[in-house]
């Protein structure tokens, strides 16, 4: 019998030894804590200590992407010193403190990987000596915010200090209590390591002489939490603060409030109400607004919205990158109470003026850009209320807002004053208005010309997949093209092995025969990116060829310390020939390779490749005349297609006047070959590939290419970024190219726009020599009548199109017999037959589609059921046996 006990005993062992850790912490320590909005958990006294290392443990329900709210903190909202460590929506997480009569301090770690439906221990480290905040989940470095560090010994003073509270703080009503489980907290006086911190994860005993506050919170503690450290510092519960009295509307990070239609005039007055607490120096946000960010795929945009400190700012962007800003700065409307607020865009006069409750605050005389073209809807998006469409509507507006109208026209002095409290706004040049109270999910536009703007989340939750696209079956082998991987490299390094892991594993059937890196490989040129691009990258080495570049956020000595492998150079050559500018370093280097009867230079330049570096480029091409040339460069093209040139915000010369510029290194180097035919950049955020054509010196067609998805993986980093690679398929004969954009991390091809064919040895030489025929023979239009001659310039008008976008051959060649056409039908006006023709225009080719493809299949295996199922058996088989030794 005692063996049978035994055996089972042993079986028993064997089971819990194979279930992980994190697993057995749930099931043992389910009764943990939960909080409410009227309960208050506060300690009588604050920390005698400066706080430096703060470790929770949470659980977050299954899915949620909620704001669970505040783990510790004495906040009030007041200009007061104050500590608050909180997790705010998807997964931020945030230590702030601030500082009596300054500005606060914030660090986030944004979408942190805390896996929702099971336990998590969260620790945040406050190294003032490095000058940096680091953030570790379940014991693993997660992130660094290297925000200014700042002394704050002063928060142990016990002047103007309240007692830290426990998953709550004393704003309004307690709005922001924890609304998940907390079974932990523990907070140091000292830096924590990194080893110490994983004791803290594994559980083991809190014993160190600079824990300041240990809690472990339970379900049944009704009246108090225990202070385990033994300072003191138990947290009793009280009443909650009273809610502030809500009059207008407040706005959260997971909803947006968009319009179902974009303005269709322009918009010159904009008028709203708003209250702001006392004292109040955050940044409120945005309260009338389209703008994408950086990640744009609009190329227009408005945006209204206030900024820290009580300032005002209009904003709007222009197409091309360029933009407008009226600044109204440090207004007194951070005052407690309700306050009006008007911008009146003057464009006749040159001003634009703000309003303070009637009264002129400010007037900026400038000239006032027009924006008319704001209202052609080919390219915006509706205006959104209290956020916008940035990057997980991270400045939706954080204060409460109670009207907002809009008009047409360039609103009076004083028909402002009558506007206020004015309840019949009856003007004709009233555009939008709108009344807003507490919890609305729509609101109605009260103008009656439909803006409504109700909830929509459709823009914000899922990255636009395109449904639609098949793989590429037809081709005779492709190269593979990573733009920046800096996000993925910073915020998820665990998925950015998965990039380079998937080129491997389709290396045959891809018939991958190239990888092609474009620069921007870290984020923060950080040694813990750089280790993880090395391990990442490094998977390639001896097994598939590849070519980097550095961009401008990558240090040239570091990304030559961890890359530069003799691994590196090795493969680099395995192809044919291979070479570097400069010895030691692979900055500027070419390699070589035949691959389907076709002979391949591929050229890595530096970021604004330097005149000396062209030079060396110029000759190495020149030794290969045989040669198709691929050039890759960090920057070259804006997300609209046009060239980084000089005054283009981020052109190379801008961070170093030696540097030279996309027109720079065109006019220097890539006009001047006629084997070039592709030209790769990134650096530009772009959700889209961009892509378009120029011709050479010599009559070839260059094809240039931005392909950059660093926004993407930004915007997506809670589920781990995109992972784009662009893969380029090419077909026997070396010309049709059929580009697809693949997210290696989701299994899933990106927007439709990046999924198109091209052909790459175009010839638009007929263009130019129709184009300088008619400025020679045809250029004075006097001798011709109008209606002949106007036919022909209107032909004239889509040259550029043709020259500088990518269209096939067929299309270039139905352009030039237009234009031929079009000399043809030109009639003298003295004398001749006046004959006239139309011509039908060519039919423009549609983008290849494909079938729709379903979505990844994610299996998801019961690992833990399963071995509970095998060991039941087991300890069954052994307690059989055991019984037939006994009999």
């Amino acid at each position: 019998m005692k063996k049978r006990i035994l055996s089972i005993a042993l079986a028993v062992v064997m089971v819990v030894s194979l279930i992980p850790f994190s697993l057995l912490a749930v099931g043992a320590d389910d009764a943990s804590m939960t909080f409410t909005a009227d309960k208050l958990y506060k300690s009588d006294k604050f920390l005698e200590a400066e706080p430096n290392t703060f470790e929770f443990v949470v659980r977050l329900p299954e899915g949620y992407t909620g704001r669970p709210g505040v783990i510790y903190s004495n906040y009030e909202k007041k200009a007061d010193n104050a500590v608050c460590i909180q997790i705010q929506g998807n997964a931020t997480i945030q230590l702030y403190y601030q500082m009596k009569d300054s500005n606060p301090v914030k660090y986030i770690f944004e979408n942190a990987p805390i896996n929702t439906g099971e336990w998590v221990h969260v620790a945040v480290v406050r190294d003032e000596v490095a000058g940096n905040v680091r953030c570790y989940i379940n014991g693993e470095f997660y992130q660094t915010s290297t925000v200014a560090m700042e002394e704050y010994g002063y928060l142990t003073s016990t002047q103007d200090l309240k007692g830290m509270c426990v998953g709550g703080d004393y704003r309004s009503g307690n709005t922001y209590y924890f609304k998940c489980e907390l079974k932990e907290i523990a907070i140091y006086s000292d830096v924590r390591t990194p080893d110490e911190i994983k004791e803290d994860f594994a559980g083991i005993k809190k014993t160190n002489d600079n824990l300041l506050v240990w809690f472990q919170p339970e379900a049944g503690m009704t009246n108090e939490i225990p202070d385990l450290s033994g300072n003191g510092y138990t947290a009793r519960t009280g009443e909650a603060p009273e809610p502030d009295a809500q009059e207008g509307m407040s706005f959260n990070v997971n909803d947006i409030y968009r319009s179902a239609k974009f303005l269709e005039a322009a918009p010159n007055t904009f008028e709203f109400t708003v209250k702001l607490p006392k004292g109040y120096t955050d940044r409120p946000g945005v309260i009338f607004s389209n703008y994408e960010g950086p990640e744009k795929t609009y190329d227009r945009a408005i945006c209204l919205q206030l900024q820290a400190n009580g300032t005002v700012q209009l904003y709007y962007e222009t197409k091309g990158n360029s933009n407008v800003k009226y600044v109204f700065k440090n207004l007194d409307i951070c005052t407690g109470d309700w306050v009006h607020i008007a911008v009146v865009r003057d464009e006749a006069a040159g001003k634009v003026r703000c309003y303070l409750n009637g009264t002129l605050a400010e007037e900026i005389t400038t000239t006032v850009a027009p924006y008319g073209y704001l209202t052609s809807k080919d390219a915006l998006k509706p205006m959104c209320i209290g956020g916008d469409y940035r990057s997980n509507n991270r400045y939706y507006f954080r204060c409460e807002l109670k009207e907002l109208v809009v008009y047409s026209d360039v609103r009076t002095a004083d028909e402002i004053k009558a506007d206020i409290g004015e309840t019949n706004k009856t003007n004709d040049n009233l555009l939008a208005w709108y009344k807003l109270s507490p919890n609305q999910t729509s609101v109605e536009d009260l103008s009656g010309n439909g803006y409504d703007a109700s909830i929509a989340k459709e823009d914000l939750d899922a990255p636009s997949w395109s449904e639609t696209t098949t793989p590429v079956t037809d081709f005779a082998y492709s190269f593979a093209v990573v733009g920046d991987t800096q996000h993925v490299t910073e915020s998820n390094p665990q998925n950015l092995a998965k990039i380079y892991q998937w080129l491997l594993d389709n290396q045959e059937s891809k018939k991958i025969k190239h990888v092609l890196g474009l620069g921007d490989i870290t984020n923060s040129n950080a040694t813990t990116q750089w280790e993880t691009a090395k391990k990442a990258i490094s998977l390639l080495d001896g097994k598939l060829p590849y070519i980097l570049i550095r961009g401008n956020h990558d240090n040239s000595a570091n990304m030559n310390k961890y890359l530069g492998t003799p691994a590196y150079y090795e493969q680099l050559a395995s192809t044919g020939d291979s070479g570097v500018f400069e010895d030691g370093k692979f900055d500027n280097s070419y390699t070589t390779l035949t691959v389907g009867g076709h002979k391949y230079l591929i050229m890595g330049l530096d970021f604004g490749a330097k005149d000396n570096v062209l030079e060396w480029a110029n000759n190495v091409v020149s030794k290969y005349p045989d040669h198709k040339v691929i050039v890759l460069t960090h920057g070259y093209l804006t997300n609209t297609g046009e060239r980084l040139d000089t005054g283009v915000k981020a052109c190379p010369s801008s961070y170093d006047s030696t540097l030279n510029d996309a027109d720079d290194m065109w006019d220097k180097f890539l006009s001047r070959h006629k084997n070039i035919f592709l030209v790769l950049s990134g650096h530009k955020a772009a959700d889209d590939i961009v892509a378009v054509q120029h011709i050479g010196v010599n009559g070839n067609t260059v094809t240039e290419f931005l392909i950059n998805p660093q926004t993407l993986d930004l915007k997506y980093k809670g589920i781990g970024g995109l992972g784009l690679v662009a893969m380029f398929y090419i077909s026997e004969d070396g010309n049709t190219i059929s580009v697809q954009y693949y997210s290696t991390i989701h299994d899933k091809f990106y927007g439709n726009k990046s999924q198109f064919t091209f052909e790459s040895n175009v010839d638009k030489s007929g263009i130019d020599q129709n184009i300088e025929k008619i400025e020679k023979d045809y250029g004075d239009s006097s001798k011709y009548t109008k209606e002949s001659y106007d036919a022909l310039t209107d032909v004239l008008k889509d040259a550029d199109t043709f020259r500088n976008t990518i269209v096939t051959q067929a299309e270039v060649d139905a352009y030039v017999a237009k234009l031929k056409a079009a000399i043809d039908r030109l009639v003298l006006i003295s004398g001749g037959d006046e004959t006239t023709g139309t011509e039908t225009p060519p039919e423009t080719q549609p983008i290849p589609g494909g079938a729709e493809i379903g979505d990844g299949l994610y299996i998801i295996v019961p690992v833990l059921i399963t071995v509970l199922l095998i060991s039941a058996y087991f300890i069954f088989a052994i307690s059989v046996k055991a019984k037939k030794r006994a009999q």
